[in-house]
């Protein structure tokens, strides 16, 4: 069995993916993100699993909200990684400079956060040179790289983005030596897309990769006669933004026929986009957020006058919701989800908390 646990991280990506067969297990971790004290929710969840080695870790881009906590990951499995997937780094010829670059950032900034941020990068960095080692850390790109990470035979894996051509643009960014090089929308464009298949199920996890992206791969490799690698399953780029999640690139990223599912990673105050998850519902794509989303924090509170006749399960979940205006905090809709694909090939997605959504038709009762 594969199971992929979408973790619950606020705005940020955290994703464990589980593999049991034969009586053995193997893990990996993709990003993580960690906005409270302790132990990042990825570490945690890994040691509820009893997982004692990490087939790989990875980091998709270096935003903080997908590494924030990785280093405390890595130092809790230190000589228990089999390997390293990052973004383009060009760790042979440039890792020094970068690495300088960020020091001398730190210098630069006032800002508390982005000096934190900055100087858990740079550790990430140096333990998976020294502890991991270079022989083990890859940075996949292009239009399709397979990858075969140990323990996970039988499952198809490949990192269909970045492509090749944003490299050269992300090193430059690099030696203008500015703080975009960690602060900007352009780190979105190195981002790692990873596509999965087992038990002819198939899998995409999105990244961040923005929309233009996206469109030059449906030009330059699957309207070319490249494979269509497409999920029913899909977790969406950019934490289900519009720059992420153009109606044309959520038809590529989808399989045409059957049911879908996408699994989108937001703190429910900025992301998703209301209009993306709209056109969700449109193509009958059924979304699990794992929080709450504000568009939808609205439209439940206007069924309150209606109480009396809501089912009181669901009456606990509209009374759960705080005031549409909140905007301290996250409110967990689906919380971690989990999508499980079976020896036997069935497909399952698994919400923490089975809330019900408006957007796959589950409060269609209320007009009858």
């Amino acid at each position: 069995m594969l199971i992929i646990h979408i973790l619950q991280v606020a705005h940020g990506d955290s994703i464990i993916l589980e593999y049991d067969i034969s009586s053995n297990r193997y893990f990996a971790v993709i990003d993580s993100n960690q906005v409270t004290e302790g132990d990042p929710p990825a570490l945690t969840k890994l040691q509820s699993l009893e997982a004692e080695r990490l087939s790989f870790a990875a980091i998709t881009h270096p935003h903080a909200d997908h590494y924030r906590g990785f280093l405390k990951i890595l130092e809790a499995y230190r000589g228990k990684i089999d390997g390293f997937y990052t973004f383009p780094l060009d760790r042979q010829r440039r890792i020094k400079d970068s690495v300088k670059l960020y020091q001398r950032l730190l210098e630069e900034t006032d800002s508390k956060t982005i000096r934190g941020n900055l100087i858990e990068l740079i550790k990430i960095l140096h333990f998976a040179k020294k502890y991991i080692g270079l022989d083990n850390w890859s940075e996949p790109k292009g239009h399709l790289s397979s990858i075969t990470p140990a323990g996970f035979n039988g499952i198809e894996i490949a990192v269909i983005q970045p492509h090749s051509r944003v490299k050269g643009t992300y090193f430059q960014m690099l030696e203008k030596g500015t703080l975009d090089v960690v602060a900007s929308e352009g780190e979105n464009d190195i981002s790692l897309a990873f596509f999965i298949k087992y038990m002819g199920r198939s899998i995409v996890l999105g990244g961040d990769v923005m929309n233009s992206n996206w469109r030059y791969r449906m030009r330059n490799f699957t309207e070319r006669g490249g494979s269509d690698l497409n999920g029913e399953a899909v977790k969406l780029p950019h934490h289900g933004s519009n720059e992420g999640c153009a109606d044309a690139v959520i038809k590529h990223l989808f399989k045409a026929d059957g049911t879908k599912f996408a699994l989108i990673s937001a703190n429910g105050l900025s992301h998703p986009h209301p209009e993306v998850l709209a056109r969700l519902k449109a193509l009958n794509i059924g979304p699990y957020c794992t929080c709450l989303s504000g568009g939808c924090r609205g439209s439940v509170a206007d069924v309150l006058e209606f109480s009396d006749a809501i089912e009181p399960g669901l009456l606990r979940f509209i009374n759960s919701v705080p005031d549409r205006n909140a905007d301290a905090f996250s409110v967990p809709c689906q919380g971690d989800i989990q999508i499980k694909i079976s020896g036997s090939g069935s497909l399952d997605i698994v919400p923490e908390y089975p809330a019900l959504c408006s957007y796959r038709g589950d409060f269609d009762f209320l007009a009858d």
